[in-house]
């Protein structure tokens, strides 16, 4: 049984790396609608929305950590109400990229690199 999720997240290469992360999972996920190219600043403008969306179906919103001191902060300062158990809010430290640098085995085969 497929699980139907949302994407809010700053721009493409958040969707390839939730594509692939969401494709690793015991359950089935299909990406309805991503949300993307917002960039930072719209995502905060509108994660309220998104929490409130998340009523009806679920969301994963991905956003780089930057220049935050700590994820709990960001999360905290961005929605500080609480979040919908449905609103999966995740936010990489520092950015994405260094999401993909660390895993070292398919980035060195990528770029034929020791």
């Amino acid at each position: 049984m497929k699980t139907y999720i949302r994407l809010a997240v700053e721009d493409d290469l958040h969707v390839a790396a939730l594509r692939k992360v969401l494709s690793q999972c015991s359950k089935e996920y299909e990406i309805v609608a991503p949300r993307y190219r917002m960039g930072k600043s719209e995502l905060k403008n509108n994660v309220k929305a998104f929490n409130n969306a998340a009523k009806v179906i679920p969301y994963l919103l991905l956003t780089d950590l930057d220049d935050c001191d700590c994820a709990p902060t960001l999360v905290q300062n961005w929605l500080p109400h609480g979040v919908h158990p449905n609103l999966i809010f995740r936010v990489a430290v520092t950015e994405v990229e260094s999401w993909l640098l660390a895993h070292r085995d398919a980035f060195a085969i990528y770029f034929r690199v020791p």
